[in-house]
């Protein structure tokens, strides 16, 4: 009789072991999949940063273009301006 209690007390402490063990690893899974969720996320945000970022630049190359036609009109209308000073007085 006392064996055969042993061996219950045994097998239950062994399931006790193994309802412990898979009660971590399924806490373990849901750590895993809330990660991999936020890496989603995560990954979805900076490709957002990144569409953002390249749609600065190409208006950077814009502002830049017109900047430079801008000074080369300011420059035409200077030049002009001194040849005509020049050519009234000289």
């Amino acid at each position: 009789m006392d064996d055969d209690k042993e061996w219950r007390n045994r097998i239950e402490q062994k399931l006790d072991k193994m309802t412990e063990a898979i009660t971590s690893l399924a806490r373990v899974e849901e750590r895993m999949a809330h990660c991999l969720e936020e890496q989603g996320r995560q990954h979805d945000r900076l490709n957002g940063h990144a569409k953002r970022l390249r749609r600065l630049e190409e208006t950077g190359v814009v502002v830049s273009g017109i900047g430079r036609i801008v000074w080369l009109a300011v420059a035409a209308v200077v030049g002009g301006l001194f040849a005509l000073f020049f050519k009234k007085v000289g």
